[in-house]
């Protein structure tokens, strides 16, 4: 029974029940970290698994868990008032939760030590808001299975500097350049009022900039490093740069203040040029732009 314990199977089979559902909800650390634990029980509960406390949480409701045995992935379905700290309005634009990781299991409300009886494991799905309740769907493990794990082969670059996608060793992979020559780290000395618009010292232009004269930050990112900010951990894609200066595609999710630290990373287009004349770096591209396209590979032959 999925690791249960003699005494927790005891009490599932007994004549009255003494078991509560228990759900817990642990965000990213690029989500600005967290865990949400609650029960559906009318007292707090321990658990003596990962030693945190499981509060009642009022209003709150979970419907049963959906799984069978083919590969559909199953799920549970939690609604809650839309106050923090549950899902609210805000959090779910901001992405906090976001493919946060869930546990759902039971546990016996006389006597949690007697251990969990694991009923479900997976992330959070889709996220709906209504006028006063949030719902969050709750999908399984074999929800996995249905995402791409393999590259598509494409003409461009697959790595940007400091998107942290460096698998088989992303811009570095023979050692030859490193991320930390290409970033650099401030903090913020003026912020637009529409939060697109950040200005500091540390925005030094390269003498060679890529992506098309749009400033040697351009198609870079923008990490905020503070932990006095709501928005640590959290990154946002450069649209344009100049020196002291550069402008963001979309504005950080929670307000940035002046004086907040931060690493910016210099852009790169992915183009195999940018790769040579910007970088030197052509060792490390990771793109496929000689290789021919579709319409190349289904053209119906001819003599000429």
């Amino acid at each position: 029974m999925k690791g249960t314990s003699t005494a927790m199977k005891a009490e599932l089979g007994a004549r009255t029940a003494r078991y509560a559902r228990c759900v817990k909800l642990q965000r990213r650390a690029a989500s600005g970290g967290g865990t949400l634990t609650f029960t559906e029980h009318d007292q707090a509960l321990v658990d003596p698994v990962d030693g945190l406390t499981y509060a009642p949480w009022p209003g709150a409701a979970a419907s049963d868990v959906a799984s069978d045995v083919s590969l559909q992935a199953g799920n549970v379905n939690l609604t809650a008032a839309m106050v923090s700290p549950n899902p609210t309005f805000a959090s779910m634009v901001a992405g906090d939760w976001d493919y946060a990781q869930a546990e759902v299991f039971y546990l016996c409300w006389s006597d949690p030590s007697t251990g969990r009886h694991f009923l479900k494991a997976g992330t959070v799905g889709e996220l709906s808001s209504g006028l006063s309740a949030s719902s969050a769907e709750i999908r399984g493990l074999i929800q996995l299975l249905s995402q791409s794990v393999v590259d598509v082969t494409q003409p461009s670059c697959r790595h940007r500097r400091g998107d942290g996608s460096f698998h088989m060793g992303g811009c570095n992979n023979d050692d030859t350049t490193s991320d930390d020559d290409y970033k650099v780290e401030g903090t913020l000395s003026d912020v637009s009022a529409d939060g697109v618009t950040l200005e500091s010292a540390a925005f030094v232009e390269l003498g060679t900039p890529p992506a098309g004269g749009a400033g040697s930050f351009a198609w870079g990112r923008i990490v905020i490093d503070d932990v006095t900010s709501e928005n640590n951990g959290r990154h946002a894609d450069i649209k344009a740069s100049a020196a002291g200066q550069v402008t963001l595609h979309l504005p950080f999710p929670y307000p940035l203040a002046v004086g907040t630290a931060f690493v910016a990373y210099y852009g790169c287009d992915g183009l195999r040029d940018t790769c040579i004349d910007t970088y030197d770096n052509l060792n490390n591209f990771d793109g496929e732009p000689d290789l021919p396209n579709l319409d190349k590979t289904i053209a119906v032959a001819r003599s000429d």
